[in-house]
């Protein structure tokens, strides 16, 4: 008779547990939602009950808030408020502002577009045949007045200036310009990150002013809770960074940042390229598959 290696008493524990353990890797290896929402209950977990120590940092944050809102009056400001903000952060020694802020439209307290809707009004008057006045001599004191965007934009002259953009699925808008490279070490990651094929950004004239740009565009998981910063996007097969890092490039006056891929040192030639890290000056950020820091 052959000998039992084990007894029938834990054949039945032992079997179900290597059941249970083959379902769950193969529940993981397909990326179901149900165990991916899981890991991030367990991830949300040890935030909570052991969350890094705060150590303090060079940044501080200009917060539009409701007593900002009560002192200045209601948003959007005219971005002549801005162009002073500009000059008083860098009075106080900013080494760059980020705005989060996209400023895809002309300011419309600025003297020209206040006139452009004040004609629009007097010949809508015109037209239903009521008395619209002579507008000319105010016409005439508003063409000497500055314009608000002209105004901000020579304000990023006085310190440097990162503006925000939106990544777009739709072919939309201008293709963005970096205002500086990022140089690649390994393939163009194409599994996990998506190809945008437009952008919102700044009007042409901020644009052209600021000393970097960068996307804000986020993507929150299946509870819609951000647990992830993009540290890059792509757009047209070109990678393009995000605000914070264009803002880190600036303040510490590093190069390109420089991306690393799986396929990088070469270990993994043929397969599909996936991030690994973003290295900008002397630090190098850790990234999931699609370029996004666990915050």
């Amino acid at each position: 008779m052959p000998q039992r290696w084990v007894s029938s008493k834990h054949a039945v524990p032992v079997l179900a547990g290597l059941v249970a353990m083959a379902l769950v890797a193969v529940l993981q290896f397909a990326g179901m939602p149900a165990v991916d929402r899981i890991g991030l209950q367990v991830f949300d977990a040890f935030q909570r009950a052991a969350p890094r120590e705060y150590r303090e940092a060079p940044v501080r944050i200009v917060d539009i808030d409701e007593e900002s809102i009560a002192r200045l009056g209601q948003w959007p400001w005219p971005r002549t408020d801005l162009a002073r903000l500009n000059r008083v952060l860098g009075k106080a020694g900013a080494s760059v502002v980020a705005y989060d802020i996209v400023f895809s439209e002309p300011d419309r307290t600025s003297p020209a577009q206040v006139l452009a809707r004040l004609q629009a009004g007097a010949s809508a008057r015109q037209e239903d045949g009521e008395e619209s006045g002579d507008d000319t001599a105010l016409a005439a004191r508003f063409a000497g007045l500055p314009d608000h965007d002209t105004a901000f934009a020579e304000s990023m002259g006085t310190v440097p200036v990162v503006n925000a953009f939106f990544v777009l699925p739709e072919e939309r808008g201008r293709p963005v310009e970096p205002k500086a490279g990022l140089a690649l070490q390994g393939n163009m990651p194409t599994v996990e990150m998506t190809d945008f094929r437009g952008a919102a950004q700044a009007i042409p004239e901020l644009e052209q002013a600021a000393a970097g740009a960068g996307s804000v565009s986020l993507r929150g998981d299946a509870d819609e809770i951000i647990r992830r910063a993009p540290m890059l996007a792509l757009q047209d097969g070109r990678l393009l960074p995000s605000l914070s890092l264009e803002a880190m490039r600036l303040a510490s006056g590093a190069g390109s940042p420089i991306v690393r891929t799986s396929d990088g040192s070469g270990g993994t030639a043929g397969l599909a390229a996936r991030v690994v890290s973003v290295r900008v000056g002397g630090r190098t950020i850790p990234t999931d598959d699609a370029g996004e820091m666990w915050i």
